[in-house]
C-alpha cells in the first residue's frame, strides 16, 4: 500500500479504492550477519564496509522490499555502498545467509528472530526508532551509530472503499479486541511484531504520512520491476 505505488508505473488499483479499518501490527527490518563475517556491532560492521564500498553483500527479501529499502537508507546513512543481492523472500535469504553464502542481511524481524536466538545469526541492529518488546537486547540502528535512522515495515486491515461505516465499525472493535486478547499479544510479540490495533483514521494518516518515504526510497535504490 505505500511502497507499490513508486515501485509500479502503473498499478490495478488506487489506494482511494480501499477503506482502512485498523494498522494492526508493526515489525522493525534488523541489520543481522552470519558465521561468514565475524562483527559484533554495527560500528564495526560500517567501518569494514567503508573500507572497500561494494565488497560487503547485504542480500534482502527482494528488490524493491522493505528490506532493500532498509539497506539503501543504511548505505545513505553510513555513506558507503553494499553489493546488493535480492531473493525471492526471506526465508531462502536467511538460509543462505546462515550457510555463509552472503555477509549480512537485512530482514524484517519475525523471518530472522529463531536464528538469533540460537545464536546462528548475530543481530546488529534494528530499523525502528524504538527497540523490540521481544528482543530488547538488540539496539536500534540510530542508537548503535546512526542517528535518524528510522524504518518501519507494517501490516494493516483494509475493506473496499464504499463499505458502510457500521460494518468498519465493527470490524475495527472486533480486530482490535483480538489484537489486545493477552495470548494472542503474547504470541505475536514472541515472534517479533509490535502489537497496535489502531482507529481506521490513524492507519489511514500512517499511509499517508510513511508513503513519501518509502517513495523517496525507492527512487533512491533504483529498483525496478519488470
Amino acid at each position: 500500500m505505500a511502497i507499490n505505488p513508486a515501485l509500479f508505473p502503473s498499478l490495478p488499483y488506487k489506494l482511494d479504492q480501499f477503506s482502512p479499518i485498523t494498522l494492526a501490527i508493526t515489525a522493525p527490518q534488523v541489520l543481522v550477519v552470519g558465521p561468514k563475517l565475524p562483527v559484533k556491532n554495527l560500528k564495526t560492521f560500517i567501518e569494514l564496509a567503508r573500507r572497500e564500498p561494494g565488497s560487503l553483500t547485504l542480500a534482502n527479501a527482494g528488490n524493491g522490499s522493505p528490506g532493500h529499502l532498509a539497506g539503501t537508507l543504511l548505505e545513505l546513512k553510513a555513506n558507503t555502498k553494499f553489493t546488493n543481492v535480492p531473493y525471492k523472500g526471506g526465508a531462502p535469504a536467511v538460509a543462505d545467509l546462515v550457510a555463509g553464502h552472503v555477509d549480512a542481511l537485512m530482514v524484517t524481524l519475525p523471518a530472522a528472530i529463531q536464528y538469533i536466538r540460537s545464536g546462528r545469526l548475530t543481530a546488529l541492529g534494528v530499523s525502528s526508532s524504538k527497540r523490540s518488546t521481544g528482543e530488547p537486547g538488540i539496539p536500534t540502528i540510530a542508537e548503535a551509530g546512526l542517528p535518524g535512522y528510522e524504518l518501519t515495515s507494517w501490516q494493516g486491515f483494509l475493506a473496499p472503499a464504499g463499505t458502510p461505516t457500521d460494518i468498519i465499525t465493527l470490524l475495527n472493535k472486533e480486530i482490535v479486541g483480538i489484537l489486545r486478547d493477552p495470548e494472542v499479544r503474547k504470541q505475536l510479540v514472541g515472534e517479533g511484531f509490535e502489537v497496535v490495533g489502531s482507529s481506521p483514521k490513524a492507519l489511514a494518516d500512517y499511509i499517508s504520512s510513511s508513503s513519501p518515504k518509502w517513495a523517496k526510497l525507492v527512487k533512491d535504490s533504483g529498483a525496478k520491476v519488470d
